[in-house]
């Protein structure tokens, strides 16, 4: 079974590209793009791997890791931003309290051998 990864980002354009990047990996991508589905989704899938954007309309990236958390998600969780680096530690930072143990932060824009290492290390295809 190829490992799932869930892309949470209202960009459309970064979802792509992550599953440009990650399928021919050995994953299985899929992309919500309204942050509101991003809930039921992880617990219809059940992915390995959660890729969250922190700001987003309508609900925002802190919300969901607080909803994660409630629900024991044990999925790794990488957290994307455009914003500073501070903004993602602190966001990040937040993970723990939720009870979130595999938090990881990458600003955006993010390059394709970053991503690919993350993914080789945090979710290995040969260990799913």
């Amino acid at each position: 079974m190829r490992p799932r990864i869930l892309v949470v980002d209202d960009q459309v354009a970064i979802g792509t590209y992550i599953k440009a990047v990650a399928e021919p990996l050995g994953y299985d991508v899929t992309i919500a793009t309204e942050p509101r589905k991003a809930i039921p989704l992880v617990l219809e899938l059940e992915p390995a791997l959660i890729i969250l954007d922190i700001v987003m309309p309508q609900m925002d990236g802190i919300e969901i890791l607080r909803a994660l958390g409630a629900m024991r998600c044990a999925a790794h969780i990488l957290i994307i931003s455009g914003f500073s680096a501070d903004y993602l530690e602190s966001a990040a930072s937040l993970s723990k309290p939720f009870g979130l143990e595999h938090v990881t932060t990458m600003p955006k824009p993010f390059r394709t051998a970053a991503l690919r290492q993350y993914l080789a290390q945090s979710v290995p295809v040969s260990q799913a």
